[in-house]
Formats: C-alpha cells, sequence, structure tokens
C-alpha cells in the first residue's frame, strides 16, 4: 500500500510538473500573437465602452453581418480596466483560459475515467495554443466550452444537479459569445432535458426555473437576432467541408493544414535538411489524427466505452455541425471547431486511455508526444526570428506592430504615412488602435512609410522616410 502510495504521488508530482511547464510555455513571448481582422475592432470597442462609462451592448459582425454576443467586449473592457498593455492583456487571458480548460478536463476524467495524462495532448494542440493566446472573441469558446462540456458529462453520468445549473451558465455565456455555440448548445441542452424528463423528474420544477432565469437573460440578444434577420449563408457550399465536418476534428491533433493556413509561408524558410526533419515529425504526428479517425469508428460502434447519454450526445454534436455547416454553407475554418472541440478531443482521449495501458502503446504515444513538444517549439522559433509572417491569418505580430505605434502620434495617426504592407491596406484600423493606445510621437513633420523591414519570409515591418524608401 504504502508503494501504491508513493508511485500514485510521483505519478501526481510529475502530472502538476508538466503542466505547470504547458503553461509557462503558452505564456512565452506574449507579444508574438496575431493583431489582424477582427481584434482591433474588439479592443475599440471595449475601449469606447469604457470610455462611456456603459457595458458595451454588442460583438462585432460577422461576415454574413450577424453581430455576435457582447460577452467578449465585456471580457475586454474588464481586462482593458486592469491594463491598457494588450500584451499583458495575452498573459492574462492565456492563464485564466488555461485554468479553465485544465479544470474543464480535469472533470471530465474523472467522470469518463480517463487517464489524466491525456490532457497534454489537449494543450499540445496547435490549434488550442494559438487561439488560446488570440486577442478575439470566437476563442472565448474553448475554455468556457470545456467547462460547459464537463457539467453536461457530468450531469448525464452522475445527476449532480449543480453540474445541471453549471451547464446552463456556461451555455448562456457561450451563447453571447458566438453562434457557433449552436453546435453544442442545442445537442447539450436536449440531452439534458431528456436525462431530467426521464430519470430526475423530481427535479423538473428547479431545472425549469434554472433555464427559464437565463432564458430570460438572453432575450436582449435574442431580440437584436430576430429583428436583424441576417443570419445568411456564405457563399457556395464547399460539400467536403459540410458533409465531412466531423472528420475535420482530426485537425486538433496534429499540424494537418496548419501552417497553409496560419503560416503558409512556413516551409520557404526552411533548408532542405529542416524539411526533411519537418516531414519526419509530421509523419510521427499523424498518430493523434489517426488516433482520433478511431474513435470516431468506435463511437458509431456499440464498443465505444462510453455511457450511452454520453455516447448520444457526442453524436448528436457531430450531426448537428453537419446541419449547421449545410445551413450556413461553412468553410473549412480550424475556428469553427472551437465551439465543440471538447467533443472531438474526448473521442481521442478515450482510445489513448484503452491502447496507452499497453507497453508498445506507450512507446508509441511518447513519440508522438515529443513529436508535437518538437513541432510547437519550432513554429514558436519562427515567428519569433519573422515577427510573424506575410500570410492573410497571422501578419507581423502584435510586438512589431506596437512597436510601430510608439513612433506614430495618438492623432491622427494615418496623417503623412504611406502604407505599402498588404495587411495594413486590408485592415487599417490595425494601427489606429494601437496608435490611439501606445502613440506617442509628435505630429510627422515628413511623410513616412510603413513597409516591410526584411526580406521574405520575415514579416517584420518599419517606418522610413519617404525619401529614404525611394
Amino acid at each position: 500500500m504504502a508503494q501504491d502510495l508513493e508511485m500514485t504521488l510521483g505519478r501526481n508530482l510529475t502530472l502538476g510538473a508538466g503542466l505547470l511547464l504547458a503553461l509557462v510555455v503558452y505564456c512565452l513571448f506574449p507579444g508574438n500573437v496575431d493583431w489582424i481582422c477582427d481584434q482591433p475592432i474588439l479592443i475599440a470597442k471595449a475601449l469606447e465602452a469604457n470610455r462611456l462609462n456603459r457595458w458595451g451592448e454588442l460583438g462585432i459582425a460577422g461576415g454574413n453581418g450577424t453581430f455576435y454576443g457582447p460577452v467578449p467586449n465585456f471580457i475586454y473592457q474588464v481586462l482593458l480596466n486592469i491594463t491598457h498593455d494588450l500584451v499583458n492583456i495575452v498573459v492574462i487571458k492565456v492563464v485564466l483560459s488555461f485554468g479553465m480548460i485544465l479544470l474543464g478536463l480535469w472533470r471530465i476524467s474523472q467522470d469518463l475515467e480517463l487517464r489524466k495524462e491525456g490532457i497534454f495532448f489537449a494543450l499540445l494542440s496547435p490549434l488550442i495554443y494559438f487561439y488560446t493566446r488570440s486577442l478575439w472573441d470566437n476563442v472565448f469558446l474553448i475554455p468556457i466550452s470545456a467547462i460547459y462540456c464537463s457539467a453536461i458529462i457530468g450531469y448525464l453520468t452522475k445527476r449532480r444537479g449543480s453540474d445541471f445549473a453549471l451547464a446552463i451558465a456556461s451555455g448562456w455565456l457561450l451563447f453571447n459569445i458566438h453562434l457557433m455555440s449552436l453546435i453544442i448548445l442545442v445537442p447539450g441542452v436536449i440531452a439534458l432535458n431528456l436525462v431530467c424528463l426521464t430519470k430526475d423528474k423530481h427535479r423538473i420544477a428547479t431545472f425549469f426555473l434554472i433555464q427559464a432565469v437565463f432564458g430570460l437573460l438572453s432575450i436582449p440578444y435574442l431580440k437584436i437576432l430576430l429583428l436583424a434577420k441576417t443570419l445568411n449563408p456564405y457563399g457556395r457550399p464547399q460539400w467536403f467541408a459540410i458533409l465531412g465536418s466531423p472528420v475535420l476534428g482530426a485537425r486538433l491533433f496534429g499540424y494537418l493544414g496548419f501552417f497553409e493556413y496560419f503560416t503558409p509561408n512556413f516551409f520557404a524558410s526552411l533548408t532542405n535538411v529542416a524539411r526533411v526533419g519537418v516531414l519526419i515529425l509530421f509523419i510521427l504526428s499523424s498518430l493523434g489524427p489517426v488516433c482520433f479517425l478511431l474513435g470516431l469508428k468506435r463511437l458509431l460502434s456499440n464498443q465505444n466505452g462510453f455511457p450511452l447519454a454520453v455516447r448520444w450526445f457526442f453524436i448528436s454534436v457531430l450531426i448537428m455541425t453537419v446541419l449547421t455547416s449545410l445551413k450556413m454553407r461553412l468553410k473549412a475554418h480550424p475556428h469553427y471547431m472551437n465551439a465543440s472541440w471538447v467533443v472531438y478531443f474526448s473521442i481521442f482521449w478515450k482510445v489513448y486511455s484503452d491502447e496507452v495501458k499497453k507497453r508498445k502503446s506507450q512507446a508509441v504515444f511518447t513519440v508522438y508526444a515529443a513529436s508535437l513538444c518538437l513541432f510547437l517549439c519550432v513554429w514558436i522559433a519562427y515567428i519569433e526570428k519573422n515577427s510573424g509572417d506575410r500570410g492573410l491569418h497571422f501578419g507581423p505580430t502584435l510586438k512589431n506592430q506596437i512597436e510601430i505605434a510608439r513612433q506614430l502620434p495618438k492623432l491622427n495617426p494615418s496623417d503623412k504615412l504611406t502604407i505599402v504592407v498588404e495587411h495594413f491596406s486590408d485592415f487599417p484600423q490595425r494601427l489606429t488602435v494601437l496608435a490611439n493606445i501606445y502613440g506617442m510621437a509628435a505630429e510627422p513633420s515628413k511623410q513616412k512609410r510603413l513597409i516591410y523591414s526584411k526580406a521574405a519570409p520575415s514579416a517584420e515591418i518599419g517606418l522610413v522616410s519617404e525619401e529614404a524608401s525611394k
């Protein structure tokens, strides 16, 4: 017994040290995050709401004109009252998100009897790493959905009333963050009520009251959605992205499409020898997607190992994913999984927990984990070296853009500034928002030009005088 206790203590200490190290990695180079598209608009809305001393009423408008919920506004308003330094906000956001992800997955590991070491594979996911650090709205779905799914699973397996209340409360937050949350909200609420009606009838009144309260709190946002009538489909349908949307969850567990989407210039920056090394890492990291696909197959069989109610909740989420993709003609963008990622991860996690008990499998999963660690280190080094990437979904890092903003005046930062960097031509508000926070220069006396200061693939930008650039 003493030996077993010593082994358990040793495993817990190792697990705790590993999780602390993972948090440190997440907090490294906090200025090396993307600052593009909607992030400046979000921060500008939060700053304006704070200036007017009121809570923001709506989030940003989506690609089809639909306004998203106000919760991200609220969060950034609070964070901006703590600090106006966006790099500090990245750190605070990472720590809070990391804690919520860890809490949610820890609860799931207990209720579904999954191995706690498997949590590392979620933290090593390049998508979870990237989006947890990004100053966007959709990314708040990641930590809160971890709490939501843990509450759903907790109620379905243990019938804890506190989990029912937690699921409804966190579900309200998800709905008021982004409408992609409907992918897990609809199946989750249906599952909760079916179990309540069949096995928890004595609590029906209490649970109905909880749902009614949060339903009333959702009326202001629902009213805006119904009156706006802008929930229209996107462009032409991409049938694989629609019908194969559950399979696309494999991207959570490796680097399938990751570089092409976020840093398309990554491979061009490598030497021939480095490309061979990256190819080897890519092959080794393919175990994760394979395990997920195996778990997906098991989920549809009778030998999947999940409790029946949990299994059907997961299947319902996958069906809802296809239906939502079909209705909205969604593309294969990875952020569309930010609400449902816990379901995909749990499917993988079950395979890992079952297979890692075998000695040979332990070695294979160790190699897989090592490949993810090395890949993440390589990518972090690439971003640090090149100050970002020139691709559409990253651009120059926030840190680099802040350096430029410090050289601009707070008022009229674009005056006498010629922009020849494509990213800023597409999203000019990026420098305006940063200049209003960090700008300290006097009004410029000469025309300046914003350029890439180094050769490709570097994304580093700089300011030079108009005469010097000619």
